[in-house]
């Protein structure tokens, strides 16, 4: 049983674009990326497809599939009461639900939540259509869920809280389960309902592991915490978990895996400077940039934020900011980029330059 209870320090992860980027990034870029290899050409321009909303006109999207399908969140329209926190001098205090939706050939759809909780979000697709998320029960639970057959099914159980974050094309899920009893959350996969604990870093003595990819391999990235309370990166392949190390620095946290088994990330230098990572073949390699990688392509396209802009495609030696190949008139600002596929369409959130709401964009190439 793990006693420890204080909360981990963890990297912190960036809602913006971060300051002090460096200016002189070709040539660095050039060389880092002579790991990655059968990436396609980044695209002149991209036209804009506005994926809409639930109703209340704001919305993220989360993960993209090859048919160019995509899994996000939004708030429905009407507005329900809900004190949760609230004050009671200010009660009734009211809130706009939000639910996960799926985005298929020009139409979303609410795939709403577990039971009667008013919250849920739709974090990952696969290439079936099917979705993974996480929903709040009516009695304030957090459980994961899958969206398959036009359902959702709930993967948790009563007492326990479950999120999911990542699914492959077999419908196995990846994310994280307390584990009762002992403390602490740790990595866990579904595989048809049935959970697997992936446990914690071995001989590290943290609280906790968290998985945020999983390839059609089963090998599932993530980060947990180690004895000094930092944050690391690990990769978990048949079976085993495996600490991949940093740039020298003492934290790490892996966000992606493509079916190559190339993982992408964030980690520190040994000044403690944050820069985005690609691991393969038993190797971490700088991308030489202060980059938060997202997400990366079966054919090594990786898209995130910074680096080169808020929202950027790194590929074939090249940091591109994606808000440079919109139109200029187009009325959004890119924040970052979530998802790519092998089409080269990009997934982004952005917001408006008039209104400043939140809206999920496809971006496809010309």
């Amino acid at each position: 049983m793990h006693s420890k209870t204080a909360a981990p320090s963890r990297l912190t992860r960036p809602t913006g674009i971060k300051s002090g980027l460096w200016a002189s990034i070709g040539a660095v870029v050039a060389v880092c990326f002579a790991c990655v290899t059968a990436a396609p050409a980044l695209a002149t321009t991209y036209s804009i497809t506005d994926l809409g909303n639930l109703g209340y006109p704001t919305a993220r999207g989360a993960g993209i599939n090859e048919s160019g399908q995509v899994a996000g969140t939004s708030y429905l329209a009407q507005r329900v009461e809900y004190n949760v926190g609230c004050p009671p001098r200010h009660r009734p205090c009211f809130v706009h639900p939000e639910h996960p939706f799926l985005w298929s050939e020009g139409k979303i759809t609410d795939l709403g939540t577990l039971g009667s909780g008013l919250f849920a979000e739709g974090t990952a697709i696969n290439n079936v259509g099917e979705v993974a998320g996480f929903s709040n029960l009516k009695n304030g639970e957090r459980h994961a869920f899958v969206f398959h057959n036009g359902k959702l099914t709930d993967l948790g159980a009563t007492g326990r809280e479950s999120r999911a974050f990542a699914i492959n094309d077999s419908g196995v899920v990846a994310g994280s389960a307390s584990i009762p009893g002992e403390g602490h959350t740790d990595a866990v996969i579904w595989t048809n309902g049935k959970l697997t604990d992936l446990g914690l870093l071995p001989g590290e003595g943290g609280i906790f592991t968290d998985a945020s990819g999983i390839n059609n391999s089963n090998e599932v990235v993530g980060s947990g915490d180690n004895k000094e309370s930092m944050e690391r990166a690990f990769l978990w392949r048949n079976g085993t978990m495996t600490d991949i190390g940093t740039l020298g620095g003492p934290q790490a946290a892996a966000t992606a895996i493509n079916n190559a088994g190339q993982v992408v990330g964030f980690a520190q230098t040994s000044t403690d400077a944050d820069r985005g990572f690609i691991f393969q073949n038993g190797k971490m390699t700088d991308l030489g940039l202060e980059i938060f990688p997202n997400a990366i392509s079966n054919g090594g396209v990786i898209v995130g934020q910074g680096g080169c802009g808020n929202a950027v495609i790194l590929s074939g030696g090249v940091c591109s900011n994606l808000q440079n190949l919109i139109p200029a008139n187009s009325g959004y600002e890119l924040q970052k980029a979530v998802g790519v596929n092998n089409k080269g369409q990009v997934l982004v959130e952005a917001h408006t330059t008039t209104t400043f709401q939140n809206h999920a964009l496809v971006l496809n190439p010309n």
